[in-house]
């Protein structure tokens, strides 16, 4: 270590050499506050930075979650990222750019669900009329997500009886 702190690291906290690699430990930091004279609250930054983390972490598995056209996954994780406290100007911003189109296809999905749920008991009952009604109405849901409604359109066609 070069500098005004040199010979100061008796146990090669800092390590020399081409390969130095500082890693930020509370042991590191409680030897660096002795030397420099300041005081860092390891524990206070950890709880700055832990909403702030599992934020990206939860922001992060929406978009793979919806990739996978998972909306089951993606509901429970915006009922879990509108409970992250406090939250700062970065993360507002993306909860009033994102949330409400992610929250659209997630509402969009389940009205559709809920229209298969009654299409299927309408088939059931014989009312092939009410089927077909709710079949389109689970297609053409304002804000439908893409990927699932080609699984519907893929879906084999069931010969009926009348």
């Amino acid at each position: 270590m070069n500098g005004p702190f040199a010979g100061q690291d008796p146990d090669n906290t800092c390590r020399k050499g081409p390969a130095i690699v500082t890693e930020i430990s509370p042991a590191y930091v409680k030897k660096w506050d002795a030397v420099v004279g300041i005081k860092i609250d390891v524990n206070g930054l950890a709880e700055h930075f832990k909403p702030k983390i599992e934020f990206l972490e939860k922001t992060e598995a929406i978009e793979v979650a919806l990739k996978a056209c998972d909306y089951v996954k993606v509901k429970k994780l915006v009922t879990e990222i509108s409970q992250i406290t406090p939250k700062d100007d970065l993360m507002k911003k993306w909860e009033n750019e994102k949330l409400p189109g992610i929250k659209l296809q997630v509402d969009a999905f389940e009205r559709a669900r809920e229209s298969i749920k009654r299409a299927e008991s309408a088939e059931s009952s014989g009312n092939l009329e009410d089927a077909i009604r709710e079949l389109d109405m689970a297609l053409y849901q304002p804000g439908f997500p893409d990927c699932p409604k080609g699984d519907l359109k893929k879906a084999p066609a069931r010969k009926v009886s009348r």
